[in-house]
């Protein structure tokens, strides 16, 4: 397999993960993920957070605000392969319900997710990006009380 096959193969890995991810299971999702002190998360939930553990502690009670999710589809953007390290830029769309909700609504994230080759030529992910944010918003949306 070439470095483009392998990335390939993580990442429709990572899709399925979030397949899973948005009826409330972290755990398929979380095993794509460098399992090292540098790995780190930025959702919409939350502050980012590094290491493993408080990596793999914010997937799941992310996991656990979706319920009875389907993917709706990837968009992806830009994507850029060296020979150790990988990005990928993309829109994730899912139907799920959130926090409890009556019924299922539409998600949308754009999400940043970084890869890396670990000392066994393998791929995983060491940094992921997700927020909400997907048209244009005014300058003043950033200031912060």
């Amino acid at each position: 397999m070439t470095t483009s096959d392998d990335l390939d193969a993580l990442i429709e890995e990572y899709h399925a993960g979030m397949a899973e991810f948005v009826r409330g299971d972290a755990s398929r999702f979380a095993a794509v993920f460098a399992q090292s002190d540098d790995v780190t998360i930025a959702n919409p939930f939350g502050p980012a957070r590094r290491g493993w553990a408080d990596t793999l502690a914010t997937f799941n009670r992310a996991a656990a605000t979706y319920s009875e999710g389907t993917v709706a589809g990837f968009d992806e953007i830009s994507r850029g392969v060296g020979a150790d390290m990988a990005y990928l830029l993309e829109v994730e769309r899912y139907v799920a319900k959130m926090g409890g909700a009556a019924e299922a609504g539409n998600i949308a994230l754009r999400v940043t997710s970084v890869f890396r080759r670990d000392d066994k030529g393998g791929w995983s992910v060491v940094h992921r990006h997700a927020d909400s944010i997907l048209s244009e918003r005014p300058p003043e949306s950033v200031l912060q009380d």
